[in-house]
Order: C-alpha cells, then sequence, then structure tokens
C-alpha cells in the first residue's frame, strides 16, 4: 500500500511516469490552445500518431471505423457518406486498390494515386476524407488524454449552486448605485413613520449582498474576531445596560426597551433602577417583559442568581402565568424587540413590522440585543463554536461555489470550456483540482485580509490560476510553438480583462493577483516538466520549490490575518474598485436614513 501511495504522488508531482506520453499530450494542447506548433514538430508529432495507428489485420480501431467502411461503400476514399454502396462503385472501382494496398505484413499502405475519383469531384472528395481521417485520428489522440471531469463536476456543482440559490433568496435591485426603498412603517412609537432604506444594487443579476453572505461568500466578520465591530457591539451592549430601561406608554398601549432619551416624557414613563432601587439592590433594569424574579425556565436561584449586569442575563424560555402582584414593566404589552440589522452585526430594538421593512432579523424571543448574536444571524452557516467570535474560516473555500450572480457565472463558464478543459485534458483530474482549489484559497485569503468589510464571492482567484498554468505551459513549450509570442499575448490580454473586471463591485482584484502568483507555483510543482526524463534533479527543485513557496504563502497570510491584522486600507480599496459613481463602491451594508438623511 504505501509503494503504491509512493508511486501515485511521486506520478502526481510528474517525476515517474512515460516522458513521452506528456510531452506529446503537451504537444496537442499547444495545438489547441496556443496557436499550433512549428511544421517540423507537428510532422513529427503526426508521423507518431501514424506509427501507433493500428492495421487492418489487427482490426485496430482506425482500420475498423476508416477502411471497412470503405470496403463497405458507406465512405469512398475520397468522397462522402453514402447509403447505396451501389452507387459508389458505380463511380469507382476501389476493391482492387485496397487489395493492393496491403502488403503481405498486413499494413496498410494506400497510396492516393491508386484510386481514380471524377475529375468534378477529386477536390470536393479529398476534403471529406481528409476530415475523416483527421476525426478518426483525433479520436484516438483524445483515449492518451485524461477526461475533465473535474471541469465538468465544478461547473455543474456552481451552476446547481447558483439556481438554488436565486430560488431561495431571488435577484436583488440591478443597479450600479444605491437603491432606496421609501414607506410608511409603524416603529415603537406607534406611529406610521416614513422609512428610507438604501442598500447597493447587484450588477451581476444576482441575489442581494446578504444573501451572498449568508450562502457563504468570503467576508471577513465571518471568519475572525474584527476588533472594529466587536468595539461597535460592545459599546452597544455597555449603553444598553447602563442607560436603557422601560419606556411604558400612559395609555398603556404598549412597552419598549429605549433610553431615557428616547422616551417620550409627554406620552410615556420612563422606569429605571438607579441607586439600588431594584430587587436585591439591583441597580440595572428593568427590562421590558423580563425579571429574574417571575421567570421559571432557567430560574434565577441558589448559584444559578442572575447578575445585575442585565447584558448577561439568559433569554427566558418560561415566565410564571399569573400577572398578580407584578410590576408594569411585566404586565406592559412588549412592542419592540431585538432587529439585526445590516451586515456588520448592528442591532436595534424595533417593532417587527419596521425590521421586516429594512430586511432584518426579528428576534421574537428575546428582550435585549445583548441576548442575540447579530453576527451569527448575517454569517449564517454553521454556528460560531464560541457566541459573537466568528471562526468560518472555511469561507475561502465555499465561496469558491458562489457566484454574485447569473452574469458572473456565465463568465466563470466561459473560462472553464475555453481555457480549463483543455488544461485538465493535458494535466489530468487530480492536478487540476489541486491548482484550482489552492489558488482559489490563498486568493480569498488575500481579499479578506486587504479588503475586510466587503463580501467577494466567485472562483475568479481560481481562474487567475488557471492563467498562470497557461503562461507556464507556454514558456515550456516556447521552444514547439510556431508563434508563442502571439500565444502569450493572447493570454495576457485575457488576464488584463479580467483584472478590468476586478474593479467592479463583488470581485476582488486581491484575489486575482494571489491566485495568479499561488497559481504559478502550484504549476510549477504539478503540471509535468517535459525534461525530467533529462534532468530528473531539476524536477525534483523544480516541485520542491513551488510547494515550498505556495505554502510559506499561505502560513504568511493565515499570520497577518489572524495574528497581526490590519482591518482598513484607504488606499487598498481602489485596487479593489474603482468608485466610477459616487455610489458605485458603496459600503456593503443597509444604511437607514429618516425624514432629511438622518442616519438611525
Amino acid at each position: 500500500m504505501s509503494q503504491r501511495a509512493g508511486r501515485y504522488i511521486k506520478e502526481v508531482f510528474g517525476v515517474q511516469g512515460d516522458p513521452d506520453l506528456w510531452e506529446d499530450r503537451r504537444k496537442r494542447l499547444a495545438l489547441r490552445k496556443y496557436g499550433g506548433l512549428k511544421s517540423d514538430i507537428e510532422a513529427e508529432l503526426n508521423q507518431d500518431e501514424t506509427d501507433d495507428c493500428p492495421s487492418p489485420s489487427t482490426k485496430g480501431f482506425f482500420a475498423k471505423t476508416v477502411w471497412d467502411q470503405v470496403k463497405l461503400g458507406r465512405i469512398t476514399p475520397f468522397g462522402s457518406r453514402t447509403k447505396d454502396p451501389s452507387k459508389a462503385e458505380s463511380s469507382y472501382d476501389i476493391s482492387h486498390s485496397i487489395n493492393d494496398s496491403i502488403d503481405t505484413g498486413g499494413n496498410f499502405n494506400i497510396q492516393l494515386h491508386d484510386i481514380n475519383p471524377l475529375p468534378i469531384e477529386r477536390h470536393y472528395q479529398r476534403t471529406k476524407f481528409a476530415r475523416v481521417v483527421s476525426r478518426t485520428r483525433r479520436t484516438i489522440d483524445e483515449t492518451d488524454d485524461f477526461r475533465p471531469y473535474f471541469t465538468y463536476w465544478i461547473t455543474a456543482t456552481q451552476f446547481i449552486i447558483m439556481v438554488i440559490s436565486i430560488c431561495l433568496y431571488g435577484i436583488g435591485n440591478f443597479d450600479v448605485t444605491l437603491y432606496e426603498r421609501v414607506g410608511l412603517v409603524l416603529t415603537e412609537s406607534l406611529t406610521l413613520d416614513q422609512v428610507n432604506v438604501a442598500e447597493p444594487g447587484n450588477i451581476w443579476f444576482g441575489p442581494r449582498p446578504a444573501d451572498l453572505i449568508h450562502l457563504g461568500a468570503t467576508f471577513s466578520p465571518c471568519m475572525r474576531v474584527d476588533e472594529s465591530i466587536m468595539e461597535e457591539i460592545a459599546k452597544d451592549r455597555k449603553n444598553e445596560k447602563a442607560n436603557s430601561g422601560c419606556c411604558i406608554r400612559n395609555d398603556n398601549s404598549g412597552c419598549v426597551q429605549t433610553t431615557r432619551d428616547a422616551c417620550s416624557t409627554l406620552l410615556s414613563t420612563f422606569h429605571s433602577w438607579t441607586d439600588g432601587e431594584g430587587p436585591e439592590g439591583r441597580i440595572y433594569g428593568p427590562v421590558c417583559g423580563q425579571d429574574p424574579r417571575f421567570c421559571v425556565s432557567p430560574s434565577s436561584t441558589a448559584a444559578h442568581i442572575w447578575p445585575d449586569d442585565i447584558s448577561r442575563w439568559p433569554i427566558c424560555h418560561k415566565a410564571s402565568r399569573t400577572d398578580i402582584g407584578h410590576p408594569p414593566h411585566m404586565t406592559c404589552e412588549l412592542i419592540g424587540r431585538p432587529c439585526c440589522v445590516g451586515i456588520h452585526g448592528k442591532c436595534e430594538i424595533r417593532t417587527e413590522e419596521y425590521c421586516r421593512w429594512v430586511r432584518g432579523t426579528f428576534h421574537l424571543e428575546a428582550n435585549l440585543c445583548s441576548q442575540v448574536s447579530c453576527l451569527q444571524d448575517v454569517c449564517g452557516m454553521l454556528p460560531f463554536i464560541k457566541s459573537n467570535k466568528p471562526d468560518q474560516i472555511y469561507r475561502v473555500m465555499s465561496s469558491l461555489f458562489i457566484h454574485a450572480g447569473i452574469i458572473h457565472f456565465l463568465i466563470t463558464l466561459c473560462v472553464h470550456l475555453y481555457s480549463m478543459r483543455d488544461l485538465e485534458k493535458m494535466c489530468g483530474p487530480t492536478r487540476m483540482a489541486v491548482i484550482y482549489f489552492g489558488s482559489g484559497i490563498v486568493g480569498n485569503l488575500a481579499s479578506a485580509m486587504f479588503v475586510p468589510f466587503r463580501a467577494e464571492s466567485g472562483p475568479s482567484p481560481s481562474l487567475f490560476g488557471l492563467l498562470a498554468c497557461h503562461i507556464v505551459e507556454i514558456m515550456q513549450a516556447w521552444s514547439y510553438l510556431r508563434r508563442p509570442g502571439l500565444a502569450l499575448l493572447k493570454f495576457s490580454v485575457i488576464t488584463f480583462l479580467l483584472i478590468v473586471i476586478g474593479f467592479a463591485p463583488w470581485i476582488d482584484n486581491y484575489g486575482h493577483i494571489f491566485g495568479f502568483i499561488s497559481g504559478f507555483f502550484l504549476s510549477l510543482a504539478f503540471l509535468p516538466y517535459t525534461a525530467f526524463k533529462l534532468n530528473l534533479h531539476r524536477r525534483v527543485a523544480s516541485v520542491v520549490s513551488g510547494v515550498v513557496v505556495y505554502i510559506l504563502m499561505l502560513v504568511v497570510l493565515l499570520v497577518v490575518f489572524y495574528v497581526i491584522p490590519f482591518f482598513d486600507c484607504e488606499l487598498c480599496r481602489y485596487l479593489s474598485c474603482i468608485p466610477l459613481t459616487s455610489d458605485f463602491c458603496s459600503v456593503q451594508n443597509i444604511n437607514l436614513k429618516k425624514d432629511k438623511g438622518i442616519i438611525l
């Protein structure tokens, strides 16, 4: 078993195997994608393929599919396919030519001059016959190439996920600027207020920003503890603990947890425990709809007494049923509960109607913002191991399967079918998967580090890794190619166009750059080198250097991302998105505006 594994690893890294077979695969890739081979190299390749064709005596594939068809009259040596053999024989007498063309050794040796087609049809028939031979030879060639299973699998998986995401979340606003919705919404003051909701559009014709994050897009606040966001959350909780109380309407129409400044002195009464006025000398509270004295589960008794700090109170799952003797903050109708809005973990006490209007997450089970984790609501996927401590590092992988929209997926599909499929035919699905995911992970990690507050989705870093592989292939096959400079220019133009696309929202050029670099070194390690049969030590050095550089890149990015992170770079934003309009690169958040642009 260990010997088999060792042979497999050596074959994957290209230090073991048939070098001539790899060289032929590389030449066929050059024929398909790099503008063809030099005339002498192409003639040598065609001669090798002709020598490999089986003779008619062996009933080989080539003889069976071409020359047996000729004998049956279904095709003519220079002509087209016909259903009536008699028609072909009326114009050609080919039986003696074929028999004379098979020597005593059983080898096929037909000559073009042995058969005399009609003069009028000669040019057309010769073209048709050459096409049959070329198609048959290409079929034989492909038996030596790998099947592009990984290309088809990853493309089909991405398509299915895109369809499911659109069915579940729908399509957001197709716009290059902020989209505003205006409506009258019932607020916690029990009045209908005009609320303007501004959120960025999606130029890729896909889901909204929050939905992409929920699906698994790369988003730094979901992958690590972001100090700036955590400071804001801690600040809000401290304010809720020190300054909030229960604001009860004088007409008994309802109550809401808020601060004294936000509670109307004319229409409501603000209840607050100060200077030890609360039960058991508590100074923080009260909380509308929740009191440790009237909660059955979990009860505040013995070793499980609820602390004075209301930000540490648990959610009361079951309260005492009777209202006799309960204080006003326990008998009033609660009209506001925690509502998570935006994508940065912001929590506000709002009505359910308001929360739905801004497309937030309404927590009917909670009474305080400190009892919910808005970041968990934003991120979705698997729950955090520790509450309010994001740890979804696997987003660097999951985002490779998610696209920002239909247009984004079509670009990926074109690159897969044009660039990735033929490359996989040469190197195989295992190597292709390693390069694809390896470059994608490094690119997404760099994107999360340099542009932490923007969600990025799609396999763009992996696509740049593929382009790097093609450039490495062109460099390695430079002496074979007919016009290597033109081939290099073609893929350089494709790379440039994709970088230009990276200046648009939802796609990041940092991921492109690091995906290209990592794909370059992975291709040096995993793409078989045609000259390793002449210099094995050089091939081993190439493998080791490529793997070591890739691992160093990954480790450095992880250390910077977690240990010594920097959270915001003003200049770094312009490499990720160029603000063509004032709102083109707006922060991917939901901004709530009321009256004359007041931010709530």
